[in-house]
């Protein structure tokens, strides 16, 4: 009997770690093209992808055609290839994907957008909705959105990066400790709400304020 046992528990573990998704890998496959070397172009390789489910309950009630999941790709920019986590919302019916790319790359316009003029019940919600889209591009530990400001009309985040000499410490349920100068805002965020509805999100770089010739990447309106 213990060895029955042993037998079927080992299976089980062994049907989890094999765990794939071939409709996804399918649609990736066709998107994501090994084949497509080019400039800033993001390639799947399915031995590599490590594919993963990530749970976002309320992001769900509000695209249910969506899934979402983490996997590994490739980059290449230039002369540089890297491999890193990305984000894919997965529409299945559609065979249809939205590309979530590494918070080092950019607030993603593709992930924002899903969600402007969204009509949410309550301001609580709103606050919900942008906490569970700042988890999807936080998967790269050094970065992390705090709030530092909350109205009817604006809330307002600092997008972080953590160096050396700064941390985080992450309590059972909440951000217990969080140390930062000024020099580790990555990003300033305003998400601008109107009638309960998330009307513009944006990014500001304060590095570039007084920066004549980059002057128009300042600030960026997702709308």
């Amino acid at each position: 009997m213990k060895q029955i046992l042993i037998v079927f528990f080992v299976g089980l573990f062994n049907l989890g770690y094999s765990q794939s998704f071939p409709e996804l890998e399918k649609v990736l496959i066709k998107e994501l093209p090994e084949s497509l070397i080019e400039d800033g172009q993001w390639v799947f390789n399915a031995s590599e992808a490590d594919i993963k489910k990530i749970d976002k309950p309320h992001l769900k009630t509000l695209v249910p055609h969506f899934d979402f999941y983490r996997v590994t790709l490739t980059n290449f920019l230039g002369y540089h290839v890297n491999q890193a986590t990305c984000v894919i919302l997965f529409d299945s019916a559609a065979s249809k994907i939205v590309l979530v790319e590494p918070i080092w790359y950019g607030v993603s316009s593709q992930l924002i957008k899903i969600f402007i003029n969204e009509k949410f019940d309550k301001e609580d919600d709103i606050r919900t909705c942008l906490r569970e889209i700042h988890q999807l591009m936080e998967l790269n530990p050094r970065y992390k959105f705090i709030e530092t400001g909350v109205t009817s009309n604006l809330i307002t985040y600092d997008l972080i990066y953590f160096k050396e000499g700064t941390y985080i410490k992450e309590g059972s349920d909440k951000i217990s400790t969080v140390n930062y100068t000024s020099d580790n805002i990555w990003r300033k965020i305003e998400v601008v709400i109107k009638k309960l509805k998330i009307k513009k999100y944006i990014t500001i770089n304060l590095r570039l304020k007084d920066d004549k010739e980059h002057r128009k990447e300042y600030k960026r309106i997702i709308h």
